[in-house]
């Protein structure tokens, strides 16, 4: 955890996803798959890691409320779906209350691509081509035709 005003490490932490989170049944932190393009996690796995990252904050004696943003290593550039209705549940979130009932029915997709998902490349290169037309996907959007996206 860093300060960001004053410019230090407040607190560092690990946990390794497959033995954290067994029921998932992942190898390291990705859904195995017969094959080998599709490359995803659960989007549970990553509510309840969420929910184990924060009460080893609270348990080690983090200020919650001063917390303004996120990230977690290791599913770096992970997509998760939800419906409408995720931002008004993180907005009433309860903190008594474990994570993932309260945000688990708003994820609309049990998989979420991680970077390495290499599937949807045929997708990828017909947007890349069909936007040249238009100036590029690139110049229309900001972004290049991620696979995982």
């Amino acid at each position: 955890m860093l300060d960001v005003r004053g410019g230090g490490v407040v607190h560092t932490d690990s946990f390794d996803y497959d033995a954290a989170f067994p029921k998932y049944g992942t190898e390291g932190g990705v859904l195995q798959n017969s094959n080998p393009v599709i490359r995803h996690t659960s989007p549970l796995m990553l509510l309840e890691a969420l929910d184990l990252l924060f009460g080893r904050l609270q348990r080690n004696g983090i200020d919650l409320s001063l917390i303004g943003a996120v990230k977690i290593d290791a599913m770096q550039h992970c997509t998760v779906y939800a419906d409408v209705s995720f931002a008004e549940r993180v907005l009433s979130l309860d903190a008594a209350q474990d994570l993932l009932p309260q945000l688990a029915p708003a994820i609309t997709r049990r998989t979420s691509p991680i970077w390495e998902d290499r599937s949807p490349a045929k997708e990828a290169e017909y947007l890349t081509k069909e936007l040249e037309k238009h100036g590029s996907i690139l110049s229309l959007t900001g972004n290049r035709a991620e696979l995982r996206f």
